[in-house]
């Protein structure tokens, strides 16, 4: 007489605990409204990205972008037509990033992008692109559907950047 078993091993695990952990990760690095980093953590990026600067020479570039007129679309259509347009925003600038360019929402209406890898008489040509981009969108002001626009400061990131701060506070000054 043969014996044999039969049957089957079923583990269940509870991963709510660690899906909520990741979650608040997020929460804690991204803005929640585009899904972009935010300031906190796009600092930290940025300042990950001047290290090999520093040691290893080259450069990059770092992009502060303003949407102008942004208080005129929330008087006119409300904060969740703001929010709608902060998302497109984020969609349209994010469509245009190559694999190692890094986006944030800073706050409000303000936008950063890093740039590495590029040819630095190009920048300003790509901070026009970036615009033209923005310009591209249409959005609502008065009852009516109106094109976007933006002002854009670039800093030139170099071995000479001395932090991520600096650099994104001399972009916001170039922006104005």
């Amino acid at each position: 007489i043969r014996s044999s078993r039969r049957g089957s091993v079923v583990v269940f695990r509870n991963i709510s605990e660690r899906k909520t952990v990741e979650q608040l990760q997020w929460a804690v690095s991204h803005d929640e409204v585009t899904g972009l980093y935010n300031r906190r953590s796009f600092t930290q990026h940025l300042e990950r990205r001047l290290e090999p600067l520093r040691e290893e020479g080259g450069s990059g570039a770092l992009l502060h972008i303003d949407v102008d007129r942004f208080n005129d679309i929330v008087d006119a259509s409300g904060h969740a037509s703001g929010d709608r347009v902060l998302a497109d925003i984020a969609t349209a600038l994010g469509a245009q990033l190559r694999d190692n360019d890094a986006l944030a929402r800073l706050e409000a209406d303000r936008f950063a992008l890093v740039l590495m890898g590029i040819q630095l008489p190009n920048v300003y040509t790509l901070a026009d692109g970036f615009r033209n981009v923005l310009g591209g969108l249409r959005v609502p002001i008065d009852g009516a559907q109106r094109e976007l626009s933006a002002s854009i400061g670039v800093v030139i990131l170099s071995r000479n950047t001395p932090s991520a701060e600096y650099a994104l506070e001399h972009a916001r000054a170039a922006c104005e």
